[in-house]
Order: C-alpha cells, then structure tokens, then sequence
C-alpha cells in the first residue's frame, strides 16, 4: 500500500494535527524495513513534531537501534529536547540499550544534556543499574558532578535511592562529590540510610 501511494505521487512527509509524518509513525511502530523506504523516497527524517521529537527521538524511545543507525547514518538532527526535555541521549539511557547509546556518542551527541527537571544520561543509566552502559558513558565524557533541580547528583539519587552499591562505590572512586547537599538538605549518608541501604552506609563510615 505505501509503495503504491508513494508510486502515485503521495507527499511523504505531509503531517497530521500533531506534525506526525508516516516516518515518524514508522519509528513508532519499530518497522525498520517501512523507515528505509520512506528515507529512499524523500522521507525527511528532521522534521519536529507538536512534542518537540524527531523520528530519531521516537526510535531511541522504542529503544530500536537499527532504525536509530539508519536515521545517524541519514544526518539526522541530535540533541533535540523533545517532550519532559528528553534528548535522544537520554531516552538511551533511560531505555538502558547500550548500543544506542554507543551509536549516539559516536556521532557526537551531547552527554551532559539535562531534561526539563536537570536529570542527565548518566543519572538515568544509574537508575537503571546498568554498570557496563554507566562505565561507558562516564569514559566518553559524562560529568559525575552534575545536579539536577532537586539538588541530586547521580551518585545521591541514582545509586543510593536505588541501592546500587557498586555505582557508589565506582562514583566515589571516580571523584563524585559525597557530601553533596540536596535542597532538603539532605547528604548522601541521610539517603543511604533514608532507603534502607546498610552496605552502602558501612562503606561510607568506615
């Protein structure tokens, strides 16, 4: 059927009421085969949508990298803040696929990019305990020391709150600031012991 709309002269790129066009509908339903055809037939892969996402956004929001390779390889636009503030970096991370990830950085993407509350890549793959995706993005660049609005650094928010002794073990190792004060006032010590997390306040006594 597409084929034969695009074969009768069809715009490729008309969008609907929120400035979706049929690759970004592509990108959403994962169909990698559907995203070549329409790139090979003028699809543009930069247009914005109404919540500010390209195709590439909305393919590192399926965590599809296959599709995210193509739209890279296609000069697609990076660090675009799409909805919550999110770049394609972070929504990576958040998705916790390293490929992804690895193709982004390749390419030049912002690692350091905050979303709308001031969270980074780096605090969301600490979230999500993924040593190999946080040992990776901190080699290529990605700063420890930031905060987000709340006062969190990722080694506060993203390691304690979650329990993750070997991020905070690696974090401090790294130079992670550990008396960092939330705007609570609260200090790595009080969230360690907030969530329960004994192993972590041992190590941070003794």
């Amino acid at each position: 059927m597409v084929r034969y709309l695009i074969d009768f002269g069809v715009d490729v790129n008309v969008m609907d009421i929120k400035r979706q066009t049929a690759l970004i509908y592509a990108c959403k339903r994962g169909n990698y085969e559907m995203v070549k055809y329409l790139i090979d037939h003028g699809g543009d892969n930069n247009i914005i949508s109404q919540y500010g996402n390209t195709a590439l956004s909305y393919a590192c929001e399926c965590s599809n990298d296959r599709i995210v390779k193509l739209l890279i390889d296609h000069q697609s636009l990076l660090n675009i803040h799409g909805k919550y503030g999110e770049t394609e970096f972070i929504k990576g991370c958040k998705n916790n696929n390293i490929k992804i990830i690895k193709y982004l950085i390749k390419a030049k993407v912002n690692v350091n990019a905050r979303d709308s509350c001031g969270y980074t890549g780096l605090m969301r793959a600490c979230e999500n305990g993924n040593y190999e995706i946080v040992n990776f993005i901190i080699e290529n660049g990605a700063n420890i020391h930031l905060c987000n609005d709340y006062g969190y650094n990722a080694l506060i928010l993203s390691s304690c709150k979650y329990g993750h002794f070997k991020f905070v073990k690696y974090l401090i190792e790294n130079g992670a600031n550990i008396n960092e004060i939330t705007i609570n006032k609260e200090t790595l010590l009080h969230v360690a012991c907030k969530f329960d997390c004994f192993d972590i306040v041992k190590y941070l006594i003794n």
